[in-house]
């Protein structure tokens, strides 16, 4: 469960139960950093499995106002869920500190509040489900003769849309870190509707594998999918690279990428060495 470590205490911590009865101390997650702009308090963090991570929404409350503190507190001014993401549901981290869904126009539901509350995962979607204010948290609601101050919000997604890679020139190119394959179907995320994606397969020390290379990809040209399958010629998966250390080099433009889905973990040093050796490998550890 997240909760806040007191009354007023506006940051985000995590305590668990085996029985719902006793709980552990609580263990502090997310907190304002120098890397936020402005003042900023965290509200809240909902979470939600997505696959086999996890999702938060961290409602960033901007409540340096101008007046002094309430019930010991300040807690007038607007609120907009920030994205949280984590590999294992206890340590979660910031990758934007930025709302994530834009205010409405003034006057309308959700343009000084956006408190994320629920998401839905569908094959081809995400759909968010928040409550949107007229005003601010802890300010006047404006004087309306038939509506609520709130209102439930849907803002659709793409499945795996929360970021994407999108070059800021023309063209853009990156390698992956070293990944072993255990299923050869691999497929790519991609929004390339005036665009070009190519992908390669290298070796683990940046080499071209041959007859993976960008000349054989099926690239994906002016599309729009959610799962574009990596094919080359003559081979329409990676079979013959199962269990191999390998490395995916990607080089697109006017293109977002959105993500890769298969059945793969990252490997170390240590994780290479044991692949050579024939010995198993510990998927657990940092796989992803």
């Amino acid at each position: 469960m997240t909760c806040r470590p007191g009354l007023g205490d506006r940051r985000v911590c995590l305590t668990t139960s085996k029985d719902f009865r006793d709980w552990s101390e609580p263990r502090l997650v997310q907190a304002p950093d120098l890397l936020d702009s402005g003042i900023i308090e965290f509200y809240a963090m909902p979470t939600f499995a997505y696959g086999q991570y996890f999702i938060g929404f961290v409602w960033g409350s901007h409540f340096s106002t101008s007046n002094g503190p309430d019930f010991t507190v300040l807690h007038t001014g607007p609120q907009a869920p920030q994205v949280a993401m984590s590999l294992d549901g206890r340590y979660f981290v910031r990758p934007v500190r930025k709302g994530f869904i834009p205010f409405t126009a003034p006057g309308e539901f959700g343009c000084h509040s956006i408190r994320t509350e629920g998401m839905v995962v569908l094959e081809d979607e995400v759909r968010l489900y928040s409550v949107g204010g007229v005003s601010a948290h802890g300010t006047p609601v404006p004087p309306r003769s038939k509506e609520a101050p709130n209102a439930c919000l849907m803002h659709r997604l793409r499945r795996d849309g929360f970021m994407a890679f999108q070059s800021k020139g023309y063209k853009a190119e990156f390698t992956t870190r070293p990944f072993v394959v255990y299923d050869p179907v691999f497929t790519m995320n991609a929004q390339a509707a005036t665009g070009r994606v190519e992908f390669e397969i290298r070796d683990t020390k940046n080499r071209p594998v041959t007859g993976y290379t960008f000349d054989d990809c099926a690239a994906l040209r002016f599309d729009d999918t959610l799962a574009h399958p990596l094919r080359w010629k003559d081979r329409r998966d990676l079979g013959e690279l199962v269990g191999k250390c390998l490395r995916l080099a990607i080089r697109f433009h006017n293109a977002q990428l959105y993500s890769f889905r298969g059945d793969y973990h990252f490997v170390d040093a240590f994780d290479e060495r044991c692949i050579k050796d024939g010995l198993p490998v510990d998927t657990t550890r940092f796989g992803a």
